[in-house]
């Protein structure tokens, strides 16, 4: 017995044992009585009130310390497998149960599930409770009696409950078969207390694991950049008379545009600029395959016509294109020297412009469908007289269709103007301001990939 029930105790027997002589009257000692009885009475409220804080304050110490460790063990763990692996070990040695478990749904992935010790239920068997628990409370408790058939195992007891960590994302902590008795309030407090520490915990792991897969997906992206930037021809041998800029410049940090030339002995020069539908990484990868095609054609191929060349890489990557619903542009041309021509031909391909250096501008429109649109080009070779001071502008639609903040396009009319302009300036004077001219027109935002290929004869 407590030091105040001892004292109220002894108030009692010292009321009951007065000297009725001394005590007045039997009313006096009744009152006397009476007092010490309520005396008594409060002060044992008092005590078991005090045993109550004490218990309370001794709950709060253990949470308080269960969840430093917790803290402790889970801070430097950024891996979202060891991080529920650790919520369950904690759970189950806090709580003090034969099994914990933490089971994680998110969008597009399967549940994850993670239980100590392992083997303790079976996860197929587990589905049948989460499925059951999609329309529970937040909080429950389980039935032996209705779910060892579930489990197939013997459970005396268990605690269940459902914590969001972010849209769409939400947990279960669970625990099964409490040790020493049932699931009480303390027990309860602190199974919440760990459910809000997992929620923090596995929403950080989460975050680690976006940032993981967002930089290892720019890594990816810089690798595909540079190999793209490695695939385009940075010099080659130019025939004397011929002066030749080009520049490409993607929207985002891969793009669609590519151009190309060929100086082979035994061939014509060669040089062709293409644009592949859409942008980015899906535009990137077939920019490489279509410039693959070209190349091997034109190295291979018995008479190497313009047409026939772009017809047969059409042979080669119409069913491709088709399977993804995308389709490329491509302007190829060849320089022959003996006759100061330009032979070419044209798959869909916009805008191209020729400058005789005493005529006007002239624009050079396609005869055929672009690549992988139909599972044959119409396109012919055309011949194209390019003597001393003209000039042949091969653009991607990334320029003309570039946008002012009103809307308005730059159009292929600027473009003649600029070219009427600069003609008599060096191919990369040309290319450089027509570059500029768009940047300013469209104050620096690009929506498009963007590719300048001047070639003049000198």
């Amino acid at each position: 017995m407590t030091l105040l029930n001892t004292n109220a105790a002894t108030l009692v027997a010292a009321a009951t044992n007065v000297d009725l002589t001394s005590a007045g009257s039997s009313a006096e000692m009744k009152s006397t009585v009476d007092t010490a009885t309520q005396v008594a009475a409060a002060m044992a409220q008092l005590e078991l009130e005090l045993d109550d804080m004490a218990q309370d304050l001794i709950d709060s110490q253990d949470q308080l310390l269960a969840l430093y460790e917790m803290n402790r063990s889970t801070r430097l763990n950024a891996d979202l497998h060891d991080t529920l692996q650790m919520m369950a070990q904690q759970a189950q040695r806090l709580l003090r149960v034969d099994c914990a478990f933490v089971a994680l749904t998110m969008p597009d992935h399967d549940l994850q599930f993670v239980q100590v010790p392992d083997g303790f239920v079976d996860f197929e068997q587990f589905t049948c409770i989460c499925d059951e628990s999609n329309n529970a409370t937040q909080e429950w408790q389980l039935d032996p009696e209705t779910h060892n058939a579930i489990f197939g195992i013997a459970i005396k007891n268990g605690y269940m409950r459902r914590f969001g960590i972010r849209a769409g994302v939400c947990a279960i902590l669970g625990a099964l078969n409490k040790k020493n008795g049932a699931f009480r309030s303390p027990d309860i407090k602190l199974a919440r207390s760990i459910a809000d520490r997992a929620a923090s915990s596995i929403e950080t792991a989460l975050l680690v694991q976006d940032n993981l897969s967002q930089a290892r997906l720019q890594t990816e992206i810089a690798l595909a950049q540079r190999i793209q930037a490695e695939l385009l021809p940075k010099s080659t041998i130019l025939p004397d008379q011929i002066q030749l800029s080009v520049l490409s410049v993607p929207a985002r940090e891969v793009g669609g545009d590519f151009y190309d030339m060929q100086a082979l002995p035994d061939r014509p020069f060669a040089f062709y600029v293409g644009d592949v539908s859409g942008k980015g990484l899906s535009a990137a990868m077939l920019m490489a395959v279509t410039r693959t095609a070209i190349r091997t054609h034109h190295r291979y191929i018995y008479d190497p016509q313009p047409a026939t060349i772009l017809d047969r890489a059409n042979y080669d990557l119409y069913g491709d294109f088709t399977d993804v619903g995308m389709f490329a542009t491509v302007f190829y041309g060849q320089y022959l020297p003996l006759s100061n021509e330009i032979v070419y031909a044209n798959c869909g391909h916009s805008p191209v412009i020729y400058m005789p250096h005493d005529g006007e501008p002239q624009l050079l429109e396609a005869d055929s469908p672009p690549i992988g649109v139909m599972d044959t080009t119409f396109c012919s070779t055309h011949r194209l007289r390019f003597a001393l001071g003209d000039v042949l502008l091969v653009t991607s639609d990334g320029l003309n269709e570039a946008g002012a903040p009103n809307g308005e396009l730059f159009g292929i009319e600027r473009m003649i103007a600029l070219l009427k302009q600069y003609h008599s300036n060096s191919a990369q004077v040309i290319r450089d301001a027509l570059l500029a001219a768009v940047n300013d027109f469209s104050k620096g935002v690009r929506h498009d990939d963007q590719t300048v290929l001047v070639l003049k004869h000198i």
